[in-house]
């Protein structure tokens, strides 16, 4: 129990970081669907590049 517990700790921001995305992504696109499209694509890249800095990449 306690080695379920500890996973779903280390996996919390990024469990919180995909559904704030997926909600967010849903409310644009029930405003307009053009703009839920840009506003999803910016936010995949944006996630993209923070993985790769946490990675240690360079871009």
């Amino acid at each position: 129990m306690r080695n379920v517990l500890a996973i779903l700790l280390d996996c919390l921001p990024l469990i919180l970081l995909t559904t704030g995305i997926v909600i967010i992504s849903v409310g644009v696109f029930m405003f307009n669907t053009i703009l839920g499209l840009i506003v999803t694509g910016v936010m995949l890249v944006a996630v993209a590049l923070m993985l790769a800095y946490r990675k240690g990449d360079d871009y």
